[in-house]
């Protein structure tokens, strides 16, 4: 009997499992977008869902470009069969978070003065607790998927605290019998996703015990000594989490400008627009969670074809569910936020549409990102998603000043809409993989499977 046939078990049950956590995260997210919604004002609602933008954005900063740092060298290195490497990639990397996650605490704490500058401090402070538990939550999820521990990963994976701390964090809400202001709410949202970075972490000691207690049968050992200092890991971790930034601002820069330039109501309103769009990108990301270590293996042992054939196909399964929330949000958008949110965020139709029209080219250009940051070109990916996000964030300031939060949804989705256009091209000439969905036949590893 071959391996063949377990190989395959094991990639239906990790695509299951990704399937749950991202459903879970997605049902989630979309629950706590109408609690707190319907459990604060307008103007608390936009300040609440500012606070989580940025906290979410400066988790990025805080992780440092760890997370894709370790998924893409553990898995390699255990596709290679070197699982002495991993334990002082590991060790390297947590020096490295407890230098970044202060940095990034400190960021929510300017950003939040910048944009939301009339908020009480003790909900800004919970802003930046939130901010570390992302990026530990972030790291530690990634690195499960490197080291082939999936199911936890798929259930703490995601911007937002994953499947498990969005469950949460609605039951926090749902159970929540005083009233709800910004400080609340931040608050409640930083112990659920303590909670899960906690499980995340506790996930990871078990699963490289279970590694480290079997070494090669050549008794091969690694001086961690001799591994990647704090300079060159931090170095190797940058771009990735610049991009991860950038790619990140693209989607949320716009909520910014509302907020700075247009009030808090308006990003109240805006932002119910704005949650609606994360559900369809989750799809994506439950793809690329799915296939993302197989990415790195399929680059670190030159299977180019197999590699465009895992993503397009991948990227097809994303694409249906992307669809069935996208065509209601362009269909009737009115009449979705008026049911979800209530009717005082019917107002936020058109931006809507807009926005959905920009995901739509999201999910045509398919899994383009992971692809190029698994591949060794994520410097040319940061140089496109920076010009996204400051592109996005010009249109979107612009069209705010010439026509309100209708104008800001326009210029931000031609901006995005550019930007994935240019990813999917860039995937193309700079790592030979077309990534729009297609239902691609495997070719059977071996000889065949490379280019």
């Amino acid at each position: 009997m071959t391996d063949e046939p377990r190989r395959r078990g094991r990639s239906v049950g990790a695509a299951v499992s990704a399937l749950v956590g991202r459903v879970g995260a997605a049902g989630g997210f979309a629950l706590s977008s109408i609690l707190l919604a319907r459990q604060l004002d307008k103007a608390d609602f936009g300040v609440v869902t500012v606070l989580t933008s940025i906290a979410t954005a400066t988790s990025f900063i805080a992780a440092a470009g760890l997370n894709r740092v370790l998924l893409r060298d553990v898995a390699g290195a255990l596709a290679l069969g070197e699982r002495a490497r991993v334990l002082g990639d590991v060790r390297t990397a947590v020096r490295v978070l407890a230098i970044s996650t202060p940095i990034g605490a400190a960021a929510t704490l300017a950003l939040a003065r910048v944009f939301v500058p009339d908020t009480a401090w003790p909900a800004v402070a919970m802003a930046a607790a939130v901010t570390v538990g992302l990026a530990v939550l972030l790291v530690g999820a990634d690195l499960l998927r490197g080291l082939g521990e999936v199911t936890v990963s798929n259930l703490t994976t995601g911007r937002s605290g994953g499947a498990l701390g969005l469950a949460l964090f609605c039951a926090v809400l749902v159970l929540w019998q005083a009233a709800l202001g910004p400080t609340e709410a931040m608050g409640a949202y930083a112990a659920a996703v303590g909670v899960a970075a906690a499980v995340a972490v506790g996930a990871v000691v078990v699963r490289l015990r279970s590694h480290h207690a079997h070494p090669r049968p050549d008794g091969d050992t690694v001086d961690t000594s001799a591994r990647a200092g704090l300079w060159s890991t931090a170095r190797a971790g940058w771009p990735f989490a610049v991009t991860q930034l950038a790619l990140f601002l693209t989607s949320q820069v716009d909520l910014w400008v509302a907020s700075g330039s247009l009030g808090d109501t308006a990003a109240g309103t805006y932002g119910a627009a704005l949650r609606l769009m994360t559900l369809v990108s989750l799809p994506l990301q439950a793809a690329q969670l799915t296939v993302v270590a197989r990415i790195a293996a399929l680059h670190a042992t030159g299977r180019r074809i197999e590699l465009q054939q895992r993503s397009q196909r991948a990227a097809l399964v994303a694409g249906l569910p992307a669809l069935v929330v996208l065509v209601p949000c362009i269909v009737v958008p009115g009449l979705l936020l008026e049911t979800l949110f209530g009717p005082e965020y019917a107002a936020a139709a058109l931006p809507l549409q807009a926005l959905a029209l920009a995901q739509a080219v999201n999910v045509a250009s398919g899994l383009c990102g992971v692809v190029l940051s698994m591949t060794g070109h994520e410097r040319a990916m940061l140089v496109t998603a920076l010009a996204g996000a400051g592109a996005t964030a010009a249109l979107a300031y612009v069209g705010g000043q010439l026509d309100g939060i209708d104008g800001l949804a326009v210029g931000s989705a031609v901006s995005t809409a550019t930007m994935f256009a240019a990813l999917w091209l860039l995937a193309r000439v700079r790592a030979g993989v077309w990534t729009h969905p297609w239902p691609a036949r495997l070719t059977p590893p071996g000889p065949a499977g490379r280019p």
